[in-house]
């Protein structure tokens, strides 16, 4: 809600007996005053002014083009998505899938963009190299904005049931160029970059090769994160891909693993354990008190550069101990210590997964 703003109030007109409530400096009529019908039209449309403050007031009350409905989307996003105050990637996704929207319709009357427009947008996408995966996110991105339109009644549902009609691109059924599925790295390629790296960067490879954790969960490690009790350590991680949909995310430690995470245990339960000072020697510039996931990627292919190998990334580590785990205990077992879910998974089975993870990282990571 705005500053200094309170809740309108429920009044009577004198002249005509009716109640009314002033919302946006506009009068409205609720019907015959104390009735049950007008309290409870004003329960209704202060309920609704407090739906539409949620996100802050819309900079217009009636888009008139694209453009205006694409600042109202980017105010709401802009706070949705957000995580521990900080914007989620998908904040950077809306924001190049709306580039070529504005481009190309963001004087065009609301009314005027449909299917065909949105296929325009697809089409630039295409022409701009974009892969069909990626455009196909991008255009989802699209869509959610005009669901979102329709439902702060922005644009009638009309609208974006014409949308919806347009289908994502089908491999082979377009221009737009194909990603190449994200292989397993050669472990003998990984131990030539592991010479080349700082100790930081050498320890998050070993460990993503040991545990499989994803590389936005190996670079925020910190100790309060880690429960020590048990044989095998279990790291809950601060932030992670599925905490909103409230997925709990356990990372299990063995004794390899804990072995290379003892050296980097900090007196400070806060601190991040692998941080880019300690390779400020070698690149002798500011930096932050932890790796974000791009640079830890940089550092990777700094490592790769300096061997004189292929590139790999991170998120290929992942996937090699996805290969290793799965290949040795199943893929039952590979799924809970990866983190992944299924939609028949009970709790029960759940844990029973859980208790195979733990035995499994006692005597792999």
């Amino acid at each position: 809600m705005p500053r200094n703003s309170r809740i309108p109030s429920y009044r009577l007109h004198k002249p005509s007996g009716q109640a009314v409530v002033t919302i946006n400096g506009k009068d409205i009529y609720l019907g015959r005053f104390n009735s049950p019908e007008s309290q409870g039209g004003y329960k209704r449309v202060v309920a609704e002014w407090l739906a539409t403050y949620q996100i802050g007031p819309s900079p217009v009350s009636y888009p008139q083009n694209v453009n205006e409905i694409l600042l109202a989307y980017l105010r709401y996003a802009n706070t949705y998505y957000r995580k521990h105050g900080l914007p989620t990637k998908q904040m950077a996704r809306i924001r190049a899938a709306l580039r070529p929207v504005k481009e190309l319709y963001g004087e065009t009357s609301v009314l005027e963009f449909g299917p065909l427009a949105l296929k325009a947008v697809r089409q630039v996408m295409i022409g701009r190299g974009w892969s069909r995966n990626y455009i196909n996110a991008c255009v989802g991105c699209i869509k959610r904005l005009w669901k979102w339109a329709a439902s702060e009644e922005l644009v009638s549902v009309e609208i974006y049931q014409r949308i919806n009609t347009v289908d994502g691109l089908r491999k082979g059924r377009s221009n737009a160029k194909e990603t190449k599925p994200v292989r397993p790295v050669d472990l003998v390629q990984v131990k030539t970059v592991l010479l080349k790296v700082s100790r930081p960067v050498r320890a998050m490879i070993k460990l993503q090769i040991l545990t499989g954790m994803r590389p936005g969960e190996v670079v925020i490690f910190r100790a309060c994160d880690i429960n020590r009790d048990k044989p095998i350590w279990e790291y809950r991680p601060s932030i992670y891909k599925t905490e909103h949909i409230d997925q709990e995310r356990i990372i299990y430690l063995g004794p390899k693993a804990q072995a290379i995470v003892q050296k980097f245990i900090r007196p400070d339960p806060l601190a991040y354990l692998f941080s880019p000072k300690e390779a400020q020697h070698l690149r002798r510039r500011r930096v932050n008190d932890h790796y974000s996931v791009d640079t830890y990627h940089q550092a990777v292919q700094y490592g790769c550069t300096m061997a004189n190998v292929p590139f790999f990334t991170p998120l290929q580590l992942r996937h090699t101990a996805a290969t290793r785990i799965r290949k040795r205990h199943g893929i039952e077992v590979a799924r809970i210590i990866l983190g992944h879910s299924t939609a028949f998974t009970t709790e029960i089975y759940a844990e029973v997964d859980r208790d195979k993870a733990m035995k499994v990282m006692g005597k792999m990571g």
